[in-house]
């Protein structure tokens, strides 16, 4: 047994940090999302080899040794993590544990506690004992040291291994009461031998110390500190959703999610507790246009929503008598014209930041639609604060008349809308063509089939990618296409579909064409679920992944940018029952609807059991890594406990300011 200032000499050497640095950019717009997370290094390079070996290693790990079926688990029952710096007196566990620096400095407390307590002669007999016992509520394997996962409730005291256990009982028999009052008194105490079968465990794989040399738990272990991307859980957060479509945080920090139904409304839920409101932020069923693709389809909030309390919406509705109807739509001669798409500004209620201002709509812009489907849906602002609208093609299979390709027409063009005066929408009367309104083209050549699905990417402040967009396109018959989105770009349709030709007589002939980043064909699914890019902190395997899925297939899969550029896709596995414990599930839903991000970054996902809007019958899972996650001192959650929506006296000061 090493000696006190030999071992305090240890614990306290300093060991590397690496810090991620980065040119300064000015920036024209404070980047207010961005906020300090722990940076993962990735091995970029031979991805496809990692990867099939990172599966080899679990296979082999649980056929070679099928009596340990646990795995890294704290006492919370969430994974380890990595410290925000090196632990001090529990240093063993800096890189890969369960304690931040200030659980270590608690338990530090505890042993000095100790040493003030003690006569100087245990002190001297049992200090090592006594850290070592101490630090084991920061191992990677605290739950099972702790016999929690068996029973749901740890226990005060370590399970020991029996010579370990016997070993301490003889020197230091007479601290144990110290160590855990629960002992006082106790006749655990009179023999070693009954003690150590008390404090022994039912899997003696994970008795201390021997559990540091287990070949299983160690391989185990190392693998899981170099990556944990093999598996995911999920943790169903809400449920009874009426085909939700959207997901999105308001950016005012209140860490509300606002789920976006298809019939209509708008709900609120707080995922942190789980709460959904019952009372809809916003009910617009009596104003939209219903059925198959139709609904509401978009949510945006202004930057400034926090302080001024505005957000856009994007539906469908019905043609009204006075609609004035086109040239092109009446040499077309559509008889299924009866439908449009509107885009209006709403503002939220001055006595409730949970509710809308149900009396007041501005409408921005309205587009006939020739069809039922195909009607896009997107809202968004960028980075540049202007508002974007994603429209489809007109709708029909096949783009019948080529809408696609006419940089003229109404549809499946990428809208930029701005008044003159930046972020006043509502101090203009702007329709599609009121002056003031500037309505610029972003890019064309996208169907737009059944829904897009967008994400801006939140990359940290100083990264050139940063806001960029990527879009989900449903395909045709043959292709789906994932694509990253680039101003007055062309992306083919109905020319191409995917990679491939679709339309023979225009493929090749309709000038320079921007290719997507990924496409699949229909073997693998049949309708692309645009995804989200993790940027969160909780799973921090995950960083810098885009999550995708399929709609009909129910598959999941991320994609990975190089620092070469080129975009890798790997098919996303769920972890089987005995890693999806404790709140976490391996199962949803058949359709993949959407999947959302939250004020932190973290990645949730929408799924239904029928994909029928009059059906309750949908859930919103968060992804959830279950084998490494990040350091809770560190993440979002643990530093916003009593956030609350934003008091909107403020707010309606500023819209008369």
């Amino acid at each position: 047994m090493s000696s006190l200032p030999t071992k305090i000499a240890r614990l306290l050497r300093p060991r590397p940090v690496y810090k991620r640095t980065a040119p300064p950019l000015n920036l024209e717009n404070q980047c207010f999302l961005c906020k300090r997370r722990t940076t993962i290094k990735r091995n970029l390079r031979n991805k496809d080899k990692m990867v099939k070996v990172g599966f080899c290693i679990i296979t082999l790990s649980i056929h070679l040794f099928s009596t340990v079926s646990g795995h890294p688990q704290c006492l919370d029952f969430r994974p380890p993590f990595e410290a925000e710096s090196p632990l001090s007196f529990c240093s063993n566990y800096t890189e890969f544990g369960c304690c931040t620096g200030e659980d270590d400095s608690n338990l530090y407390q505890e042993y000095l506690a100790l040493r003030s307590t003690l006569t100087e002669t245990d002190w001297n007999r049992c200090h090592g004992y006594i850290q070592d016992i101490l630090c084991q509520k920061c191992s990677p394997y605290a739950a099972h040291i702790f016999d929690a996962e068996r029973t749901m409730q740890a226990r005060s005291f370590p399970g020991l291994c029996g010579g370990y256990c016997q070993e301490f009982f003889q020197r230091c028999g007479d601290v144990v009461q110290f160590l855990d009052p629960s002992f006082v008194g106790s006749t655990l105490l009179l023999h070693g031998y009954v003690f150590c079968q008390h404090v022994g465990l039912t899997d003696v794989d994970y008795c201390y110390p021997d559990l540091l040399t287990s070949p299983a738990l160690n391989g185990r272990l190392q693998m899981q500190k170099e990556t944990s991307e093999g598996c995911l859980c999920l943790e169903q957060v809400a449920t009874n959703l009426s085909q939700a479509l959207l997901a999105r945080h308001s950016g005012d920090g209140t860490g509300r999610l606002f789920l976006v139904e298809q019939p209509g409304r708008i709900k609120i839920l707080y995922p942190e507790n789980k709460l959904l409101l019952q009372t809809p932020f916003l009910d617009i069923r009596q104003r939209r246009g219903f059925g198959d693709e139709r609904g509401l389809l978009g949510l945006a909030f202004h930057p400034n929503f926090a302080s001024n309390g505005r957000f856009f919406v994007y539906y469908t509705a019905h043609l009204g008598d006075d609609d004035a109807i086109s040239e092109e739509e009446e040499e077309w001669g559509i008889d299924t014209l009866n439908n449009k798409v509107r885009i209006s500004e709403m503002r939220v209620s001055t006595s409730d930041p949970n509710v809308a201002d149900d009396s007041f709509e501005k409408i921005v812009l309205e587009i006939n639609q020739p069809y039922a489907n195909h009607n896009g849906g997107e809202l968004m602002f960028l980075d540049d604060g202007h508002l974007y609208a994603f429209v489809g093609d007109g709708g029909a299979a096949g783009d019948p008349h080529n809408v696609a390709q006419n940089k003229f027409s109404d549809w499946t063009w990428i809208r930029t809308l701005t008044c003159r005066t930046q972020f006043q929408l509502t101090t203009l009367s702007c329709t599609r063509r009121a002056h003031g309104l500037r309505s610029s083209l972003l890019g064309s050549g996208i169907s737009g089939a059944a829904e897009w699905t967008l994400v801006t990417d939140r990359q940290e402040c100083w990264r050139e990618d940063r806001g960029r967009v990527v879009c989900g396109d449903v395909g045709q018959n043959a292709w789906e296409e994932l694509d990253v989105l680039k101003r007055g770009a062309n992306y083919g349709w109905p020319a191409r579909e995917g990679f491939e030709c679709y339309d023979d007589d225009l493929c090749g002939n309709i000038g320079d064409e921007e290719l997507p980043i990924h496409a699949y064909g229909h073997h693998i699914g049949k309708s692309v679920t645009g995804g989200q890019f993790y940027r969160g902190c909780e799973s921090p395997a995950l960083d810098g992944l885009y999550i995708y899925g399929d709609y009909q297939s129910g598959r999941l899969f991320s994609l990975e940018e190089t620092s070469e550029g080129q975009w890798y896709n790997k098919e996303l596995t769920f972890c089987g029952n005995d890693v999806c414990l404790n709140g976490l599930t391996n199962e949803f839903q058949k359709y993949v609807m959407s999947f959302g991000q939250d004020d932190d970054g973290e990645v949730y996902m929408l799924a239904s059991a029928s994909s029928r809007p009059r059906r309750a019958d949908g859930t919103i899972f968060k992804i959830v890594d279950p084998l490494r996650r990040g350091n809770p001192a560190d993440c979002p959650p643990a530093q916003r406990s009593g956030r609350v929506p934003v008091s909107h006296h403020r707010a309606q000061a500023d819209r008369t300011s």
